[in-house]
């Protein structure tokens, strides 16, 4: 569930680049969820022919996922087929971003691949022969005309195709299958755990419509067909089969072919968000420690990249101290380290929660760093014990970091058969990450809003500067005449 300031957000940054109309749409579809068109057009009160421009223009720019749903019903042996639209929430976000990744794209490529991302991220997805329509073999460096700036946008298409930044727009119209009997409150009422359990409309139709990673980052390339593996590999081979390489290299060149002009292609947002939050990681890890922990981390963070199965992860997946010294020694900072100095530098890395340390002091950011890395619950005197504070110090630190929605609170019974109650306290992740990005979300809608009335106050006072400008003018005119 989107938070309210993260839909407020979000909604200014839609009717900043695309009008109030898309707008409307945008935040109907965050606040009510997954909707047909009928329902939009009923909620949103939209004419028919606004209405579907402002989702053509949402799903062109990345916003929008259209899906359908089958709804199986046993009791009548049908099945309806419902075509649905979501907001993708994050994508949405990511446009606060853009100038973030083009920065990254220029520091590891060259500008060509800058001005490929640049038209990319302004018009959200587009074929190879769009790309070309719109200028992107102009560069900063040269400008490059005929078949020789079609095979330069080639190869650097296929060099941020195989990086990741770029790949394929994911299925149009995917499919999910949702039962009759799913109900939410039935999920909501066995507990927070079950919270973190229930997937949204919005992973579902994202999950589906994905392709492979086979597909989504191949880009076919003309003129490199089976004649010149026949050549180079099996001179020998008889008429037979080269007749086959050769009918496959047609087939290669008309997939390469269909490929540039029908295939759509898009920004992969989270390999940026990945790179972005590695690179944040390590200078975090650098200014607070060293350089050479920073190197550790970022040998760690390249090492297990290929095993995250996407962005979000909590944790990478588990290295042996020798598999992180041999990744460590490929890093031109990291030849001279040994094992002592890497676990050493291991055991100084860790996860820093300063939002709770610079709002509650340090003795509340030591009681939730104990309940977070523990995982479980505590009651307040076990806290005490733990943190090395006084009981009474700990039930007010507690109180305060439940009333700020950093702990869950839970009353049990107490298990010697008193009547008293015992309260257990523990963190529960997913719900301070989302009272977290709320606060963020809240302040950026606060310097969004900010902005534009600065902005529109400086235009006032622009205007009226120039009226007293005008005045001053004919008055001194007049003074001369007279």
């Amino acid at each position: 569930m989107v938070p309210h300031h993260g839909i407020l957000l979000a909604v200014d940054i839609i009717t900043t680049s695309f009008g109030d109309i898309v707008g409307k749409v945008c935040n109907c579809l965050l606040e009510k969820g997954a909707l047909t068109i009928q329902d939009l057009a009923r909620f949103t009160k939209l004419k028919p022919s606004q209405l579907k421009n402002s989702l053509l223009v949402l799903i062109q720019h990345n916003c929008v996922q259209a899906f359908t749903r089958s709804t199986d019903d046993d009791s009548s042996a049908t099945q309806r087929v419902l075509t649905e639209y979501v907001a993708l929430f994050d994508n949405i976000l990511h446009r606060l971003r853009f100038s973030k990744f083009l920065k990254l794209i220029r520091e590891k490529f060259d500008s060509q691949c800058e001005n490929i991302m640049r038209i990319l991220l302004e018009h959200g997805r587009l074929t190879f022969d769009q790309l070309m329509t719109r200028g992107v073999w102009i560069s900063n460096e040269e400008v490059l005309d005929g078949s020789d700036a079609k095979d330069s946008v080639r190869a650097n298409v296929v060099k941020l195709a195989q990086a990741h930044f770029l790949e394929r727009c994911p299925n149009p119209n995917p499919s999910i299958v949702s039962s009759p009997d799913t109900n939410p409150k039935k999920k909501f009422a066995r507990g927070v755990k079950a919270m973190e359990e229930i997937v949204t409309d919005e992973q579902l139709a994202v999950a589906a419509a994905v392709c492979s990673d086979s597909q989504r980052f191949y880009f076919p390339i003309q003129g490199v067909g089976a004649s010149e593996v026949m050549e180079d590999e099996q001179p020998s081979a008889t008429v037979g089969q080269k007749r086959k390489h050769v009918a496959f290299e047609m087939d290669a060149e008309t997939m390469a072919s269909v490929c540039e002009k029908e295939v759509l292609w898009h920004a992969n947002f989270d390999e940026f968000i990945r790179c972005l939050r590695n690179k944040a990681c390590v200078g975090s890890i650098r200014r607070r420690l060293d350089v050479s922990a920073g190197t550790i981390l970022e040998a760690v963070l390249e090492a297990t990249r290929l095993s995250e199965e996407n962005v979000k992860i909590e944790r990478t997946a588990p290295l042996s101290i020798d598999a992180i010294l041999q990744a460590v020694r490929e890093h031109p900072e990291g030849l001279a380290m040994t094992r002592e100095h890497v676990r050493a530098a291991l055991d100084q890395i860790g996860l820093v929660e300063s939002i709770v340390l610079k709002r509650h002091g340090r003795d509340s950011y030591r009681i939730f760093r104990l309940l977070s890395m523990k995982g479980c619950s505590f009651d307040v005197k076990e806290v005490a014990d733990y943190a090395l504070i006084e009981t009474k110090k700990a039930a007010e630190y507690l109180h305060k970091l439940s009333k700020d929605h950093y702990l869950h609170m839970e009353s049990i019974k107490h298990p010697q058969g008193q009547s008293q109650w015992l309260c257990l306290w523990k963190v529960n992740k997913n719900i301070v990450w989302e009272h977290v990005l709320d606060d963020m979300y809240h302040a950026s809608v606060n310097l969004s809003r900010r902005l534009a009335f600065e902005i529109e106050q400086e235009r006032e006072n622009s205007s009226s500067r120039t009226k007293v400008q005008l005045r001053w003018y004919m008055l001194r005119c007049c003074l001369e005449v007279h």
